[in-house]
């Protein structure tokens, strides 16, 4: 159900460890899907571990689980990106962690955003401010 628009696809090399790499849109952000040969190779190529922060030059979402990697959002070279989406993305990216939980788990997430990771995936969101009764 998410609307996802694949743009360009390659196929990695014979001996590579990537099987082929999706380029897609999602709500206006570039989204790139990897598959990769094996858990292992995956393990190798993404390193770091569920809740780490992105660093600079990437996304502010990835997503990995089995042998795939999902990145989603626009990339500065050299700059972290940011700690605040949008109510849009955010909502997206519950439909994203949700898809993605199902299809993939265990999955782990390295994001700009706090999400939780299990049974039920959602983004944490901060609570709203609570209504004012001055005039």
């Amino acid at each position: 159900g998410l609307r996802i628009t694949a743009n360009t696809a390659t196929l990695g090399t014979e001996d590579g460890d990537v099987v082929r790499k999706v380029y897609a849109t999602y709500l206006g952000w570039p989204l790139d899907v990897t598959e990769y040969r094996d858990e292992t190779a995956l393990t190798k190529w993404v390193p770091w571990k569920d809740g780490d922060p992105p660093g600079k030059g990437e996304p502010p979402i990835a997503l990995a689980g089995m042998n795939i990697l999902i990145t989603w959002g626009p990339t500065k070279s050299g700059a972290k990106p940011g700690s605040k989406l949008s109510e849009r993305h955010t909502d997206a990216l519950e439909d994203l962690l949700s898809a993605a939980n199902v299809l993939l788990s265990p999955l782990k997430a390295r994001t700009s955003v706090p999400v939780r990771i299990g049974a039920t995936a959602a983004v944490e969101r901060e609570p709203s401010p609570a209504p004012s009764t001055a005039p």
